[in-house]
Parts: C-alpha cells; sequence; structure tokens
C-alpha cells in the first residue's frame, strides 16, 4: 500500500480515537449526573491532552509527501535514475540532499531549486561513526547524485536558466 495512504489512514484512525474518546467521556459523565462544573472540567482537560496530537497529526499530514525508504540494504539495489523519471512523469521535480554540516545537493546549485523541492536523505551525516556510517553517507551521495542529475536534465532541457550542464 501506498505510505501516503497508509499515513492518511493512520491519522484518520487517530481522530477517530479522539471523537470517539470524547464522546464516551461526556456519556460517562451524563450517565453519573455530575455537575455541569464537573462535566466541562473533564471535557477541558481531555481537549488540553489531545491539542499536542492534533498538532503533531497536522505536522505529519503536512510534511513531505517524499518517501525515505533509504537504508543500506535499499541504496544497494536502488535505480536512482529510474526513481527519478518516475518522479518526473508524476510532475514531481523533488532533488535529494545528502547532510555534509549543511544539506548538500548533489548535481544541482543552491537557489536553483526551490527549499520546499530539496528532501534530505535522513540518516546521513558528515561525520563517520563506523564503517556502516561511511558506507551509507557515500550510497547516499551516489544516489543523489545520479537521482538529481535526471532533474537536472529535464530542467535544462525544458528551459531552465538557472542551471548549466558545466556545474
Amino acid at each position: 500500500m501506498d505510505a501516503t495512504i497508509l499515513q492518511s489512514k493512520h491519522i484518520y484512525y487517530w481522530v477517530l480515537f479522539i471523537v470517539s474518546t470524547a464522546q464516551k467521556t461526556t456519556l460517562y459523565s451524563t450517565r453519573l449526573q455530575l455537575s455541569i462544573v464537573h462535566q466541562n472540567t473533564i471535557m477541558r482537560q481531555l481537549f488540553r491532552s489531545l491539542i499536542p496530537l492534533l498538532f503533531f497529526c497536522l505536522a505529519v499530514a503536512c510534511s513531505s509527501e517524499v518517501e525515505q525508504p533509504f537504508s543500506l540494504d535499499y541504496l544497494y539495489s536502488a535505480d536512482p535514475t529510474a526513481g527519478a523519471l518516475k518522479a518526473i512523469s508524476k510532475g514531481d521535480l523533488h532533488v535529494y540532499a545528502t547532510y555534509s554540516g549543511v544539506p548538500y545537493t548533489p548535481e544541482i546549485k543552491r537557489g536553483c531549486v526551490s527549499d520546499e523541492n530539496i528532501v534530505p536523505i535522513i540518516g546521513t551525516t558528515h561525520g563517520y561513526e563506523n564503517y556502516k556510517q561511511h558506507q551509507f553517507n557515500t550510497s547516499a551521495d551516489l544516489y543523489a547524485k545520479y537521482y538529481n542529475f535526471q532533474i537536472k536534465a529535464y530542467l535544462i532541457r525544458n528551459g531552465d536558466k538557472c542551471l548549466s550542464w558545466i556545474n
């Protein structure tokens, strides 16, 4: 199943849980014939505790919809050229960045692509804690170079004046 659909269903189930909890709390307090003041206190406490959860759900729902499938095994078997061509066919022109103190976009000059279209590969770093981390950083950088090159080529062929074949 698509990760975006799974994420949306997850948020949907959380909202259902919140609504059902609020309804059960109101029903429970009504059955006990609690005072209106006490009912309002219970509801206020419930909603105060749910506000951070709602902000989290909004942050997840509004976050970039680009999947982060990157693991060392994935990078070894991935085809960045095919991935980029598939994204282009959908009109998705995001590029990948690796961390090297600051986000670095291989093959793409900073400022030529909007920040919203730059997706950092999570887990990359400018330091190497161990051999596996070095392998991951190197593989992620290579993946980003090949992927971003396809996006760059598409943009240049379609009249982009900021990017060039030389940089």
